[in-house]
C-alpha cells in the first residue's frame, strides 16, 4: 500500500497476518504440511507427492525448509 500525505515518514507499508511470517512466500499452514509430508521421505518423493496437490514445491524449497526446522 501507498501513502499520499507528503508529511508521512512511510511512502510504502505492508499489512502484517499471523497466518504469514515476515517477509515469508508460504503460509505457516502451507509451510507446515511441506514439512509434515517430507519429514519421513525424500526429498524428490516428497516433491512428486505435494506438486500432485498441494503446491508446486522444489525439492531445494523441502531440504531448506527441513533445515530451517531442525535448527530450531
Amino acid at each position: 500500500m501507498f501513502c499520499d500525505n507528503p508529511i508521512c515518514e512511510r511512502t510504502t507499508f505492508a499489512e502484517s497476518f499471523a497466518f504469514i511470517g515476515h517477509k515469508s512466500k508460504k503460509t505457516n499452514r502451507l509451510q507446515d504440511e511441506i514439512f509434515s509430508v517430507s519429514n519421513n521421505m525424500s526429498s524428490v518423493a516428497a516433491q512428486r507427492l505435494l506438486r500432485n496437490g498441494v503446491a508446486n514445491v522444489s525439492k531445494s524449497t523441502i531440504c531448506l525448509l527441513l533445515k530451517k526446522r531442525n535448527n530450531h
